[in-house]
């Protein structure tokens, strides 16, 4: 018997069974997705110890080659080609000036730089060691770790943002409550997250880019979010579909370099091998993307409530 972590129902079904693995930086396992027929929340079917997890990101992930020279901070989505590309698919543009706001899986750090340059008081947690040399070099107060609230005093932050992140969380409801309880009364949290019910997701299945296991170990729906929102003290004020024009792109070329099992994808990981086609694809794609073709797709597809990620927030009642 399977129970979704959200609602709690009993009677989830496993959807692709031993069959998603790592196919973009080559962490070794099989790993089956579960969902819920209740409130189509789906979760893979695995547990990580803590300091697994912190060690999963930190070897695996691509930010170890990251250059402090490299470093640029986020901008805004202001103007037609901005909405084109997607960029308001992006949590930090949801944030006004001169607030104090957490952005947790805050990555190299582009967004507190966005938001120190704009008056806010920033903080940010990354599991990934990789960012601390950033984080040093720029005065940032990032925790290095898992999300911990006892960081934090309660009723502290205005914002508080996870862009891409919450499918990360092992245990999304307890994460949730940690913000809930840092977070002041009347505040927001903007979650981005994939969108398993997608359009894409339905007609590639376990070929979809986004399963990304071991990684994304949840896949909200906009009922199962709802659900978790009021379990926590929060309450759903807006969600829509919101997805990079970037994102199709990457579909389009994991087609060419997606990996056996154990093995580190092309593009993905500066490991990673391919054969001719794969390398005449990397050639090509790049001009097919500035047709722009992909971005209206990609818009026609938000539009319709299909696209690849959500944009949810919530306020603290």
């Amino acid at each position: 018997m399977r129970i979704c972590p959200i609602c709690g129902d009993n009677q989830s079904a496993v959807k692709y069974k031993n069959c998603l693995y790592d196919d973009r930086y080559g962490y070794k396992g099989y790993y089956s997705l579960v969902k819920c027929g209740q409130c189509g929340h789906g979760w893979l079917d695995a547990k990580f110890k803590p300091e697994e997890i912190e060690a999963l990101y930190t070897n695996f992930y691509p930010r170890s080659t990251l250059k402090l020279d490299s470093y640029k901070p986020s901008s805004n989505a202001d103007g037609f080609l901005a909405w084109l590309d997607g960029k308001a698919s992006s949590t930090h543009c949801y944030v006004p000036p001169n607030v104090r706001v957490l952005d947790i899986g805050c990555g190299f750090c582009e967004t507190l730089g966005y938001h120190s340059a704009r008056g806010c008081d920033v903080y940010g947690v990354e599991a990934d060691a990789n960012v601390l040399n950033i984080a040093e070099k720029k005065g940032f107060k990032v925790h290095n770790g898992l999300f911990d609230p006892e960081v934090y005093q309660h009723n502290f932050f205005d914002f508080i943002t996870l862009n891409q992140v919450i499918e990360h969380a092992q245990e999304p409801l307890q994460m949730l409550e940690g913000i809930s309880r840092i977070l002041k009364k009347g505040g927001s949290v903007v979650i981005g997250t994939t969108n398993s019910n997608s359009f894409f997701a339905r007609i590639l299945g376990r070929f979809w880019l986004h399963w990304h296991a071991p990684y994304h170990l949840q896949q909200f729906s906009d009922k199962s979010m709802s659900i978790a929102a009021s379990k926590c003290g929060l309450e759903m004020e807006r969600f829509l579909t919101l997805t990079h024009s970037d994102w199709l792109y990457y579909q389009q070329i994991h087609f060419f370099v997606r990996p056996v099992e154990g093995v580190p994808a092309a593009f993905w990981s500066e490991q990673g091998k391919c054969g001719f086609i794969a390398k005449v694809a990397l050639k090509l794609l790049p001009y097919f993307h500035k047709t722009r073709i992909n971005h209206i797709i990609t818009r026609l597809l938000d539009f319709l409530g299909y696209g690849d990620s959500y944009l949810f927030i919530l306020r603290k009642l």
